[in-house]
């Protein structure tokens, strides 16, 4: 007979106490970082086109005061929490920095000219990525900013297409809108944008936060504006090197290995392509492996390794973190 554990969710350590739930903690116990070095001030490098800097940046000065969390029946009433602002008093107590010299706008005509010249999709991602990527140069070399925010317009997937002409309203059956195909086309193809445009980006050292214009607007599709916000800004502060919350350490004579597996469709979606495993410690300090190629059950839509490849996974995952905590004197 099987035997089912059930396992409590743990609490948060926070600046001055503990709290199971990360944005209440952070909004009344500040972060686990209030008494350390850490981001007291976020300096951000912008970049895109002019009206979608303008929006995001009217957004985020919005953002410095309190949003209401959304209405809902849900009998969960923490769920949609209220957004405690990003400012210096409350919540994150860190605020936003920038000047005009960290605003790299990218022309329309820019924009324009690599969808005229180029059908390509593969070359036409790469052009689009390299507008984003001189002007991320740039401010890693000049400016130094803590995050570099990529700002793409809410059309932005017409500029990724591989021909206008391939893409009018006639070509797409209403049987790609009904099963979903044709909106998991377009996210596909942005993704292998983000993913190209990060991959080049790492040479110059400076986190990145890609977001798209609506984020000022959202739809009734799209999360509550507290929410939104509360993702946004907690990322950025972790990506400026804040710490917003820590796993407690209930024995310190020991240190515990947090492992998360998950696993992911190849590109072309035809096979389940690997494990992963999230591998870090109390302080979420971590890093991504990838296990081996898994076998998909025709009758079993649910991906399962086998024991070796779980060994093996695990094995090696360890390994890791052994070396993290070689590496951080642990």
């Amino acid at each position: 007979m099987k035997r089912v554990r059930y396992i409590e969710e743990p609490s948060l350590q926070f600046g001055t106490d503990q709290h199971i739930c990360p944005k209440a903690g952070i909004y009344s116990y500040s972060p686990y970082d209030i008494d350390y070095v850490r981001p007291e001030k976020v300096t951000i490098g912008i970049i895109g086109r002019s009206d979608s800097i303008d929006q995001t940046l009217k957004w985020i000065d919005d953002c410095k005061s309190h949003i209401d969390g959304k209405q809902s029946k849900n009998p969960l009433p923490n769920l949609f929490l209220n957004f405690c602002g990003f400012n210096r008093n409350v919540g994150f107590k860190s605020e936003i920095a920038y000047d005009e010299s960290y605003i790299r706008k990218i022309n329309n005509s820019e924009f324009d000219r690599i969808i005229k010249d180029t059908n390509d999709l593969g070359k036409r991602i790469k052009e689009i990525a390299e507008l984003y990527l001189t002007e991320i140069k740039f401010l890693s070399k000049n400016k130094k900013p803590d995050v570099i925010l990529c700002v793409l317009s809410e059309n932005f997937i017409t500029y990724i297409q591989e021909s206008q002409e391939e893409h009018e309203d006639d070509d797409i059956s209403p049987s790609q809108f009904e099963n979903g195909s044709y909106n998991k086309e377009i996210i596909d193809k942005e993704q292998n944008f983000r993913r190209y445009l990060k991959a080049k980006a790492m040479q110059y050292n400076v986190p990145l936060q890609l977001l798209r214009d609506r984020i000022s607007s959202p739809t009734s599709d799209m999360q509550d504006p507290a929410t939104i916000a509360w993702n946004f800004f907690t990322a950025l502060y972790y990506k400026a090197s804040g710490t917003p919350w820590a796993l407690i350490r209930r024995d310190y004579s020991e240190t515990t290995c947090f492992a998360g597996v998950s696993f992911f469709k190849s590109r072309d979606r035809k096979s389940t392509q690997t494990s992963i495993a999230q591998i870090f410690n109390e302080l979420g300090n971590g890093v991504i492996l990838r296990g081996e190629e898994i076998q998909m059950q025709k009758n079993d839509l649910v991906p399962h390794m086998d024991e070796k490849q779980a060994f093996d996974l695990i094995s090696m995952s360890l390994r890791e973190y052994l070396h993290i905590l070689a590496q951080s004197g642990q």
